[in-house]
């Protein structure tokens, strides 16, 4: 997406423009994942996993699922703040501007990586919870 909207265009196009744009991408996402399932949950002693809840209505279910972005559980098996998920992928969108071009090295470039970040996890946790409901309907509802 970020090639066909030419995002960075200090990045260029074509192959070499491709290569640099999924270098940082990789990064970003390497170093998101190190935050926000290994390194802040281990300091928080928090589960990060999804657990789905796999009953009541639609809307119970997708609520659910929306805020465990906020809520998780504990290694106790408790709720408690999903800290490493706000703050692993707080982390992951600061560090990342430090090497973009300088211009994008902004409080608002940070906001909005972040929040991209949340969202994004908001909707595979929607789509975790009702996988198995699609993928029954997909495959003709064989098992």
């Amino acid at each position: 997406m970020s090639q066909w909207r030419d995002k960075y265009p200090e990045f260029g196009q074509g192959g070499a423009g491709y290569g640099r744009r999924y270098w940082h991408t990789f990064a970003t996402q390497a170093i998101a994942s190190q935050t926000t399932v290994f390194i802040f949950p281990v300091i928080t002693r928090e589960d990060p996993r999804y657990f789905t809840q796999g009953h009541g209505t639609f809307k119970e279910r997708a609520l659910y699922a929306v805020s465990r972005v906020v809520v998780t559980r504990s290694d106790k098996g408790k709720p408690t703040a999903n800290i490493s998920e706000i703050l692993g992928r707080g982390s992951a969108a600061a560090i990342s501007v430090f090497y973009y071009p300088s211009n994008y090295q902004t409080f608002s470039e940070v906001a909005q990586r972040w929040g991209t970040y949340i969202g994004a996890d908001a909707g595979f946790f929607v789509l975790k919870e009702f996988w198995p409901e699609i993928r029954y309907k997909l495959s003709g509802g064989r098992k």
